[in-house]
């Protein structure tokens, strides 16, 4: 099954992403991201730069998508790594640019692994294989679901980040 990058979500058409979303949360939905894109709060000069991951079918049709920007900062994330990005510093080790899987500036948990689950999980091990290749130094997926949560433990070399959010 191909995998595709696109840099901008107006490549793809709205249904097909849309039709990949598991709940009614605007935040994931092509209209939202796209916006963001299209108003320059992502990409260009941001440090948000768009690299959407796709799966396709033999027959071209969406099975799976990672909402995915590679990141030269951790702005706008609501995970505060400040503390790992000056040690890694600190020791000499790269932390930027880092690839990341979240919706731009918004800390809702949620869905962020698209479509068909097992599609999902070959993209994750896809992006895992291709950091050296791409000169990334790792990728974060921030503020998940439990169907994620259970797929991502059970996949080697990504660790588990707990952490406590105030609802009102």
């Amino acid at each position: 099954m191909p995998i595709q990058t696109v840099q901008r979500l107006a490549e793809l058409d709205p249904a097909e992403w849309d039709a990949l979303l598991a709940d009614s949360q605007p935040f994931l939905c092509h209209a939202f991201l796209s916006a963001l894109e299209d108003s320059g709060s992502v990409g260009g000069r941001s440090g948000w730069q768009p690299a959407h991951r796709l799966l396709r079918d033999p027959q071209g049709g969406l099975r799976a998508a990672l909402p995915l920007y590679r990141k030269s900062h951790s702005y706008g994330e609501y995970v505060f790594d400040w503390a790992w990005a000056d040690a890694c510093q600190r020791a000499g080790i790269r932390y930027y640019p880092k690839l990341l899987c979240a919706v731009p500036f918004t800390p809702v948990a949620g869905q962020r692994l698209l479509g068909d689950v097992e599609a999902a999980a070959a993209l994750l091990d896809g992006l895992t294989e291709q950091l050296d290749a791409q000169e990334m130094s790792g990728v974060h997926v921030n503020f998940t679901g439990p169907q994620a949560d259970q797929l991502m433990a059970g996949r080697e070399g990504w660790l588990e980040r707990i952490g406590c959010q105030f609802h009102w």
